[in-house]
C-alpha cells in the first residue's frame, strides 16, 4: 500500500485526499438522510404510526357501528318500526366497509400466518389479528341471525323469538367482538407508544452514531491529510534537494563548457590556419600529378605505336618464315629428284656393263654395240657424278635453309617476346595513367574536403563562441533555478523572505 501510494503522482495524491474527504462527507450525508427518512413525515416510522392510528380509527368505528347496531336491534325488538330498518341496513353496510378496510392492513404471508402489516419492526400483534379473524368470522353469522331470525320474527310480531335470538348467540358474539376489538385497540395503542419510543431511541442512537462517525471522519480526514501532507512535503524536499544538487552540477558544467568552448575556438582558429597551408600544398601536388598524368598519357601513346610496329614486324617475319618453309620444301623435292637421277645413272651403268658383256660375247658383230655401250656407261658415270655433286650442293643449301629457318624462328620468338613486353609496358603505362588520373581526382577531392573542413572549422569556431554564450545563459538559468528552489523550500517549510 505504501509503495502504491508513493508511486502516485502529486495530482493523484491530492485527488485521493479530496476523494477521501468527499467519501466521508457523502457517508455523513447518507447516514443523516437515513435518520431523517425514518423519523420524517412520510418516513417508515411515521407511516407505521399513521397505520396504527388508522387501524385504531377503523376499530373504533367498527365498535361504534356494532354498538349502534346492537342498540337499534334492541329498540326494534322493544318497539318494531319498519321505517327504521333502513338505518339498520346502512349501519350493516358501514360495518361491512369497515371490516373490508381493516382487511387491507392484514397481510396473508404464504397463506399460513396472518399478521398486522402496520406493526412493522414491532412484534406481531396477536390481539389485532385475532380480533380481525373474529370479526371476519362472526359478522356474517350475526348478519345471518339478524336477517333470518330476528327481523323475520319481528315482521311476524313474535318478539319473544326475536329477543331469544338476540340474547342468545347474537349477544354472545357481540360481547366477544367488543372484548376482542378493545384488546386490539389497547394493543395497537401500546404498539404505537412502543413505535414512538423505538423511533426516539433510533434517533438518539443514529444521532450518537452520526456524532461519533463525524468525529471519527474528521479525525480520519485530519490524520489522512497529515500523512499525505507529510508525504508530499518529504517528496518535495527530496525533489528540492535533488534540484539544488542538479543546479550546482549545471553551474559547474556550464563553467567547464564555457572554458572548453574557448579552447575549442582557439584550436579551430589554429586548425583553419593549418588547413590554409595544407590547401596551398595540395594545389602544388595537384599540378605535379596532372603533369605526371600528361607524361604517362604520352608514353602510353608511344608504347601503343611500338606495339603496332612490332605487330607488323611479326607479320613480315611470319611471311618470311613461310617463304623459307617453301624453299625447304622445294629443296627437299630437288634432292629427291637428284636421288632418282643417281638411281637411273646407276641402272644405266649396270645396263651398259651388261651390254658390254653381251657385245664381247658377240665378237666382231658386237664391236660397235660395245662402243655404244661404253659411251653410255661413261655418260651414266658422268651423270651419276653430276648428280652426286648436285646432291652435295642441295644438301648444303638445305642445311643453310634449315639454319636460316631456325634463325627466323628465333627471330619470331624474340619478336613475340618484344611485342609481349611492349604490351606489358603499355598496360603498365595505362595503369600509371589511370592511377595518375585517379590520383588527380583524389587530390582534387582532398582539396575540396580541405575547403569544406575549413568552412566547418570556421563554423565550429562560431559554434564554440555561441556555446560559450549559451553556457553563460545556462549559468544564469541555474542561478534562477536555485532562487526558485529557495522559494519552493520556503513555500513548503514556511518562513519569510
Amino acid at each position: 500500500m505504501k509503495e502504491w501510494f508513493e508511486r502516485l503522482s502529486l495530482r493523484g495524491k491530492l485527488f485521493f485526499l479530496v476523494g477521501f474527504v468527499g467519501l466521508s462527507m457523502v457517508s455523513s450525508v447518507v447516514i443523516a438522510h437515513l435518520i431523517i427518512q425514518r423519523v420524517q413525515i412520510g418516513g417508515s416510522m411515521y407511516t407505521g404510526i399513521e397505520l396504527k392510528m388508522g387501524y385504531v380509527d377503523n376499530l373504533a368505528r367498527t365498535r361504534l357501528n356494532l354498538s349502534h347496531l346492537n342498540s337499534m336491534l334492541k329498540d326494534q325488538i322493544l318497539e318494531y318500526d319498519p321505517e327504521a330498518l333502513n338505518g339498520l341496513k346502512s349501519t350493516s353496510k358501514r360495518f361491512d366497509e369497515a371490516i373490508a378496510e381493516m382487511g387491507e392492513n392484514i397481510v396473508n404471508s404464504g397463506g399460513k400466518e396472518v399478521y398486522c402489516a402496520s406493526c412493522h419492526a414491532l412484534d406481531r400483534a396477536s390481539a389485532v389479528v385475532a380480533s380481525y379473524d373474529e370479526l371476519a368470522a362472526s359478522w356474517p353469522k350475526m348478519a345471518e341471525i339478524i336477517n333470518k331470525n330476528i327481523l323475520p320474527s319481528l315482521v311476524k310480531g313474535d318478539k319473544a323469538t326475536a329477543l331469544a335470538a338476540f340474547d342468545g348467540e347474537f349477544f354472545e358474539r357481540y360481547s366477544s367482538l367488543m372484548a376482542s376489538t378493545k384488546a386490539a385497540v389497547d394493543e395497537l395503542r401500546r404498539g404505537q407508544e412502543l413505535t414512538k419510543e423505538k423511533a426516539m431511541s433510533e434517533v438518539k442512537r443514529f444521532g450518537l452514531v452520526f456524532i461519533i462517525g463525524g468525529i471519527l471522519s474528521l479525525m480520519s480526514v485530519g490524520l489522512f491529510a497529515f500523512v499525505i501532507v507529510q508525504v508530499l512535503v518529504r517528496s518535495i524536499n527530496n525533489i528540492v534537494s535533488e534540484l539544488d544538487e542538479s543546479a550546482d552540477r549545471i553551474s559547474e558544467e556550464a563553467r567547464t563548457t564555457a572554458s572548453t568552448s574557448q579552447m575549442v575556438a582557439e584550436m579551430a582558429a589554429e586548425m583553419a590556419e593549418s588547413l590554409e597551408k595544407t590547401s596551398a600544398s595540395l594545389e602544388e601536388i595537384t599540378a605535379m600529378v596532372q603533369q605526371n598524368d600528361s607524361n604517362a598519357a604520352t608514353a602510353d601513346s608511344g608504347m601503343k605505336q611500338n606495339e603496332a610496329i612490332g605487330a607488323r614486324a611479326n607479320v613480315n617475319v611470319a611471311a618470311m618464315q613461310a617463304s623459307m618453309q617453301n624453299i625447304k620444301k622445294d629443296s627437299d623435292a630437288i634432292a629427291s629428284i637428284i636421288r632418282e637421277i643417281e638411281a637411273i645413272a646407276f641402272q644405266t651403268n649396270l645396263l651398259a656393263l651388261n651390254a658390254a658383256v653381251e657385245a664381247a660375247r658377240a665378237g666382231v658383230q658386237g664391236a660397235g654395240f660395245a662402243v655404244v655401250a661404253d659411251e653410255v656407261r661413261n655418260l651414266a658415270q658422268r651423270t651419276a657424278q653430276s648428280a652426286r655433286n648436285s646432291s652435295d650442293l642441295i644438301e648444303r643449301a638445305i642445311g643453310n635453309v634449315n639454319d636460316g629457318l631456325q634463325k627466323v624462328n628465333e627471330v619470331v620468338v624474340e619478336s613475340m617476346d618484344v611485342v609481349a613486353g611492349s604490351r606489358k609496358v603499355a598496360v603498365l603505362v595505362a595503369e600509371i595513367s589511370t592511377a595518375s588520373r585517379e590520383q588527380t581526382l583524389g587530390v582534387l577531392q582532398i582539396h575540396k574536403a580541405m575547403i569544406e573542413m575549413d568552412t566547418v572549422t570556421q563554423q565550429m569556431a562560431a559554434n564554440a563562441e555561441e556555446l560559450a554564450a549559451t553556457s553563460e545563459a545556462v549559468t544564469s538559468q541555474a542561478m534562477m533555478l536555485r532562487d526558485n528552489i529557495g522559494h519552493l523550500t520556503r513555500l513548503v517549510e514556511g518562513g519569510g523572505e
